[in-house]
């Protein structure tokens, strides 16, 4: 089983593995676990059954193995194996993929020169600087928009979890911005009551950056965001349009603009 679930509930000091009914009884309904979400490396077993968890970016390899024996017309299960492999050492990146230079080739046309200066930062920018960012610009490409939808919105709403990594300064290049926004998230306008609003910026998982005051005079405001927060679970609104844009899009088109 794949899950994107770190394994254990935090809040309990027995830190309690969430999937201990799965796993109870004579006959467990699944061989092994393979956990994320919270980028830690663990590995152990529940009842004989293995779960597994390679931390973050690449710096470890979840890896289960199952040995069998035939006997006669069926297979035994002889024994499990369980591992995380530290990357560094193993030289995955040392050689050329011809795998990932063919796709480079062939969406090309579509994605440019991966490696484009988009701006330049004279320091280091932070990931709360990057998420600042990242609601202006949502904010900013509706509102130069605003045609397309005969909509203005006053405020930008990013998840914490859409932004990957600080960055050093110098040279910021698109490979840098898939870096630290990696997900092909949509831009989202949500018309919200104040009720709805709230909810959703209260979230501690939310950014969000009001660009002018919200009145709610008419009942509602509109808001910019992107579809995983639209579509979060619990999240209303009295409507949803989904642009289509590419978040990645309208961040690099602001950086090119403001930090230029």
């Amino acid at each position: 089983m794949v899950t994107h679930d770190g394994g254990f509930y935090e809040s309990s000091s027995s830190q309690q593995f969430v999937y201990e009914k799965l796993l109870n009884g004579t006959t467990p309904a699944v061989d092994g676990i393979f956990l994320g979400h919270d980028h830690r490396q663990k590995e152990g077993t529940f009842n004989g059954v293995p779960y597994i968890e390679g931390g973050k970016n690449g710096e470890a390899i979840s890896r289960i193995s199952f040995e069998f024996q035939r006997s006669k017309d069926k297979f035994e299960h002889i024994k499990t194996h369980h591992e995380v492999i530290n990357t560094s050492n193993l030289m995955l990146f040392d050689e050329p993929d011809t795998d990932i230079d063919n796709l480079i080739e062939k969406y090309k046309e579509a994605i440019g020169d991966i490696d484009r200066v988009i701006c330049n930062f004279t320091g280091k920018v932070s990931k709360q600087k990057f998420l600042d960012i990242a609601c202006e610009a949502i904010v900013s490409y509706i509102n130069k928009n605003k045609a397309l939808y005969d909509i203005e919105v006053k405020a930008g709403v990013h998840n914490a979890g859409g932004v990957r990594d600080d960055f050093k300064g110098g040279e910021f290049k698109y490979t840098d911005l898939v870096k630290i926004f990696p997900f092909s998230n949509t831009l989202v306008i949500m018309k919200v009551n104040k009720k709805q609003y709230d909810k959703v910026t209260i979230r501690s998982n939310n950014n969000f950056v009001e660009l002018s005051p919200l009145t709610f005079t008419d009942g509602f405001e509109y808001i910019a965001t992107i579809n995983y927060v639209a579509e979060y679970d619990g999240v209303t609104a009295i409507e949803k349009i989904d642009t289509g844009v590419n978040v990645q899009d309208a961040i690099e088109e602001y950086l090119t603009e403001k930090y230029n």
